[in-house]
């Protein structure tokens, strides 16, 4: 993995968030996945991709898994989402 890009995306992941991060509840700014996704694909391009899937849906909770992975079909990291 080349750290310097990881590196240079969460820095410009940080100065986005000051500029047009929006404000959740208790104060904390928060980064919107269009956001980040478009950081991702800038530092990253096609060499790795974004795999999501559906765990829940009903009226009360929607859940979503998020797993990065590389060209090698392996998975980087992985997150979960909630509404």
């Amino acid at each position: 993995m080349n750290d310097s890009k990881l590196i240079d995306a969460i820095a410009d992941a940080n100065q986005r968030l000051q500029e047009n991060g929006v404000t959740v509840n208790g104060g904390k700014k928060y980064l919107m996945v269009k956001d980040r996704v478009i950081i991702f694909r800038h530092y990253y391009g096609d060499e790795w991709g974004i795999e999501t899937n559906m765990i829940q849906a009903d009226s009360v909770h929607v859940i979503v898994q998020a797993k990065i992975i590389n060209a090698d079909g392996l998975v980087i990291g992985s997150g979960l989402g909630e509404e």
